[in-house]
């Protein structure tokens, strides 16, 4: 009579294979939806370096920096360097908005260290 009594009460914990099948599709289905929402929602969030090229007059500006300066403000502003024309700033460096942008070329030393004739 207690082997009746235990396999009655222990009927809840049996599950069908089938069962135990679908139910691991739903979890999985569950979070892959759930993971692909984390990602969207990130890559939607993130944003695209801002790169390009500065030339001065036939050719690129060999070395020189490019600031990025706010209109809402202008003490948060993001410097990069420029080489052989090229810049590049990481997108999380600069949020959406507008701004001036400052273009410094740098001295060359040899020509700043002899005179023009």
């Amino acid at each position: 009579m207690a082997d009746a009594n235990c396999n009655t009460s222990r009927r809840w914990f049996q599950f069908g294979l089938r069962s135990v099948f679908v139910l691991t599709l739903v979890i999985a289905a569950y979070f892959a939806g759930w993971r692909s929402a984390q990602w969207k929602a990130k890559r939607d969030t993130e944003q695209p370096p801002v790169h390009g090229n500065v030339n001065v007059g036939d050719g690129p500006l060999k070395r020189g920096t490019i600031e990025f300066v706010r209109d809402s403000d202008p003490k948060q502003n993001k410097k990069a360097s420029i080489r052989n024309g090229k810049f590049s700033v990481p997108g999380d460096q600069l949020p959406p908005g507008s701004y001036k942008v400052l273009i410094q070329p740098e001295q060359d030393s040899a020509k700043s260290a002899t005179p023009p004739n």
